[in-house]
């Protein structure tokens, strides 16, 4: 679901905010009633909505966990502390 403006939003912004959100649930309302087939729209949809956090997800973790780059800078910028269980 999309985040609502904040009390900390320009009144300008925070209008046009709204009057977009009631537009589009006019505008889904009216699909609704009229086409058909559109449940299977809104399905597919929140279906790409999920994958598409799945996606990004993903991206991330190749990112943060698989990247030779980040590894490398993280290793180097790493004190040479021995580990406390090390004797010597």
């Amino acid at each position: 679901m999309a985040s609502t403006p904040s009390d900390a939003e320009p009144p300008a912004r925070r209008r046009r905010l709204d009057q977009a959100r009631e537009n589009a649930t006019r505008a889904a309302a009216w699909a609704r009633e009229r086409v058909p087939w559109m449940s299977l729209v809104e399905q597919a949809l929140e279906r790409e909505r999920i994958s598409a956090a799945g996606l990004l997800a993903g991206g991330l973790a190749y990112r943060l966990f698989f990247s030779r780059e980040f590894h490398a800078t993280r290793v180097r910028d790493q004190p040479t502390a021995k580990p406390p269980f090390v004797k010597g």
